[in-house]
């Protein structure tokens, strides 16, 4: 049997499934959804325009277009939550069955290894933390957003 990934590519459309569909979720036994800080996913979203691709994704409500990131900022501002669908996405996957929340924060550590290991039975050994390219933003508004969007995905499910 083994354990099955969506592929990197998303030739198999479950890369962010927008949300737990049940005729796709009952044939897993189990899942494991990967999050991390949101404010810097949106960010690499947009510095590698990826964005508008995962807002449809996402079937989030909001629209972009071809925004830049200084544009993304303000729209964030404006509108005082996130655009991409972050949040809508995770709220969706909250509560499904046998799915394990982990923060990417932990990836590395033997905490994540054990927590892997029990869930699926298997981890994937030690796993180098890759740090990203997105630079900071000055906006307090927009840390903000995605901060409380931090926090309320961490109380959620727990800090691992």
């Amino acid at each position: 049997s083994g354990v099955l990934s969506n592929k990197r590519d998303d030739s198999d459309h479950l890369k962010h499934l927008h949300a737990p569909i049940n005729d796709i979720v009952s044939q897993w036994d189990k899942v494991v959804y990967l999050y991390g800080d949101p404010e810097k996913a949106a960010l690499s979203l947009i510095r590698r325009d990826f964005a508008k691709e995962n807002i449809k994704k996402l079937k989030s409500p909001h629209s972009i277009g071809d925004a830049s990131l200084e544009t993304y900022i303000q729209l964030v501002e404006e509108h005082g939550k996130d655009l991409i669908g972050i949040e809508k996405h995770f709220n969706l996957w909250l509560g499904t069955p046998n799915t394990l929340f982990l923060d990417t924060g932990a990836i590395g550590t033997p905490e994540f290894d054990d927590a892997m290991s029990e869930h699926i039975g298997a981890c994937f050994g030690p796993t180098a933390k890759k740090e990203r390219m997105s630079a900071g933003v000055e906006s307090k508004v927009f840390k903000e957003v995605y901060a409380k969007l931090y926090r309320h995905m961490q109380s959620s499910v727990g800090k691992l």
